[in-house]
């Protein structure tokens, strides 16, 4: 093992939360900047572009350097926004800590629960900076009381005389029994406690919370001794690999692949290769700090660099200097944050499909949550998105950076299914001189678990090589559901069992035996379409409380608690269907006079309100879809022949009740 360069710290925050602020604040402190900028006065060192100066908010992730000591650090800064989360939850799988910024002014808020759910995910450690505390009528315990009912890991943080306050001591002995005894007995010195700290902060069973204002610097030197003390590289493998983060494309168009090394040392001229390339040649590699690119000869392990050169990396993937290295490294996590709304481009005259969608495909590369397709029924083009904010960024960047001046249609829901019984299912292929027959067993699974692949077959009685192949192939594939063709999601398939001839079998017939398997099961289970819901939290005047519970209502969704915020405002927080609430914001504002606010985070998917409604405007006939048939091809006299979803039952070679 290899100790890391520097250490990777990512600035997580809800919109407005004051993290560039901060950003500004840690950097000028760390003397990275020689200045500090306002976010009001369009001068931070981040957020250089125009439409983020213009708008205020951070729009893409940015990255600094900086030493704290003789430890180097990069800050990366994410955006905050709801409708940009996608953009911030692509730099935590290269974190190695998080700072969430949470105002004191406005509270925890459900954007900050879904951060702490996604470090859950990518096991990234945290500190909690609860910024501008010096604003009138904050409510301190009221703030860390809501911290801890988060996460009861949360504890307040504070330096007394260069070393750990007793409080935090005390709190940090309160998460682990050992160290509660210790602390009790009362034996132990500062340095015992500093280096507990820091072990209880690397390995997430404390999260530091700091009170403090960024525009006034309170609280920033806690931070920087936090980075300097509690802290500590990584160790990673000596074997050479990455995994790509960021996709960026220059002013000359030239593609730039931002990724972090796990392992070894990558050098300019280095044939590299990932998830089934080609090889290819890093020409020249660069660090990104700031807005300026500077060159650089190597990356070690723990840092992050920037290749020329690496043309069709995708997200996530893992670039290694030998192919059989890629599978040392752990692949990357499917994104949580997905859009749940899709909306054709409306291109203006002059500009033709083919054209555009050549153009569009390099944003797609940088931002593929975008999922651009082409309709086949209308020739327009579509991109997903995450929402109103989305949709007027997207539509600036692509008219400044690729001069087409587009506009979107009206939105409208991704729906997805899923099944509510286990059922078996059977996929026969067996055309001339081939011969595949699998069986499957499909599950439901609870929300958000996706589609989860597991083997019960018998290794006496199929290879193992074919296991891998149909276990490949059930996961490989977007399976579409029957009553919409929605994506299926939150279904676990099991291998049992599959047949295979040894001269006739090959990989492709698995393939479309498994296929037609997940097809077949699907058409004889109970499917359950669903629709995306937002959590939301409304700020609104008093006086129209009872409104908007009432359009809640209307909605189809669920009201919570209402909270009381100053003399004649409340916070409303509740749960609604995403294709009821769309254009509700706007209704808001109307009648509350402009003093009603929606904040929106993405709630999983639940059975949709008004499921005959949308499978009849779906119009899919699961049978018609040629692509992803039930039906099985069978062999007889000498030729294939078609076997209908509902009589393979009767006619599969596997037998045996395996229900």
């Amino acid at each position: 093992m290899i100790t890391g360069e520097r250490t990777i710290i990512g600035i997580l925050a809800h919109v407005d939360a004051g993290k560039t602020t901060l950003t500004e604040a840690l950097l000028y402190r760390a003397g990275a900047i020689s200045t500090r900028g306002r976010v009001d006065h369009g001068d931070t060192y981040f957020d250089y572009e125009s439409i983020e100066r213009k708008r205020g908010i951070t729009v893409t992730s940015k990255q600094a350097d900086f030493e704290v000591g003789d430890r180097r650090f990069t800050l990366i800064d994410t955006p905050g926004h709801a409708d940009l989360s996608a953009e911030m939850e692509r730099s935590l799988q290269i974190l190695d800590l998080a700072i969430i910024v949470v105002s004191a002014a406005a509270g925890v808020q459900s954007h900050t629960a879904t951060i702490f759910q996604l470090l859950e995910k990518y096991d990234v450690p945290a500190i909690i900076y609860i910024n501008k505390n010096d604003r009138p009528n904050v409510d301190k315990d009221k703030i860390m009381e809501s911290l801890q009912e988060l996460d009861k890991r949360c504890a307040l943080f504070s330096y007394e005389e260069l070393k750990l306050s007793e409080s935090f001591v005390e709190q940090l002995a309160m998460q682990d029994e050992t160290l509660l005894d210790i602390f009790m007995e009362g034996a132990e010195d500062d340095v015992f406690w500093s280096d507990a700290a820091k072990k209880a902060l690397m390995n997430r069973t404390v999260f530091p919370c700091i009170w403090g204002s960024a525009l006034n610097g309170d609280g920033i030197e806690d931070v920087i001794n936090i980075f300097g003390n509690l802290t500590e590289p990584k160790e990673y493998r000596e074997e050479a690999g990455a995994r790509v983060y960021k996709i960026m494309h220059d002013d000359k168009g030239r593609r730039l692949t931002l990724f972090k090394v796990l392992g070894g040392v990558f050098r300019v001229k280095d044939t590299v290769y990932y998830n089934g390339s080609d090889s290819e040649k890093i020409n020249q590699l660069m660090r990104l700090n700031g807005g300026k690119f500077e060159s650089a000869n190597e990356a070690r392990a723990g840092d992050v660099c920037t290749a020329i050169g690496i043309q069709n990396a995708g997200l996530g993937d893992i670039i290694t200097l030998s192919e059989t290295d890629i599978e040392l490294f752990p692949a990357s996590e499917v994104p949580e944050l997905q859009p749940v709304m899709e909306a054709s481009i409306i291109l203006p005259e002059e500009t033709d499909v083919f054209t555009a969608m050549k153009t569009l495909r390099q944003l797609e590369a940088e931002e593929p949550e975008i999922a651009l397709r082409t309709s086949a029924a209308t020739g327009d083009i579509h991109m997903r998105i995450m929402g109103t904010i989305h949709t007027e960024i997207l539509t600036e960047k692509i008219r400044d950076q690729y001069g087409i001046d587009i506009t979107f249609g009206p939105p409208v829901i991704l729906y997805r299914e899923t099944i509510q019984e286990r059922i078996i299912g059977y996929g026969h292929f067996e055309p001339l001189g081939h011969y595949a027959e699998v069986q499957l067993r499909l599950e439901p699974g609870p929300s958000g678990q996706g589609i989860i692949a597991k083997n019960e077959a018998d290794t006496d009685d199929l290879k193992i090589q074919f296991q891998k192949l149909i276990m490949t192939h059930i996961t490989e594939k977007n399976h579409r559901g029957v009553l919409t063709g929605a994506p299926l999601i939150d279904v676990t398939i099991t291998l049992m069992a599959a047949k295979t001839a040894l001269r006739e079998t090959q990989g492709g017939d698995l393939r479309q035996a498994t296929y037609r398997a997940v097809r077949q099961g699907l058409m004889k289970a109970e499917s359950v379409l669903l629709e995306p819901w937002y959590s939301f939290e409304i700020t609104l005047p008093a006086e129209s409380a009872g409104r908007a519970m009432s359009d809640i209502q209307r909605f189809h969704g669920e009201s919570g608690d209402m909270e009381q915020l100053g003399d004649n405002k409340v916070l409303l927080k509740g749960e609604v269907p995403a294709a009821t609430f769309t254009d509700y914001p706007i209704e808001l504002a109307s009648y509350t006079k402009g003093e009603g606010t929606v904040s929106l985070q993405p709630a999983g998917y639940r059975p949709c309100h008004n499921p005959e409604e949308v499978i009849e405007a779906a119009d899919y006939n699961p049978e018609n879809d040629l692509e992803n048939t039930p039906n099985s091809i069978y062999f007889k006299k000498g030729a294939g022949y078609e076997v209908k979803w509902y009589d393979i039952d009767e006619v599969r070679h596997i037998k045996g009740d395996f229900s």
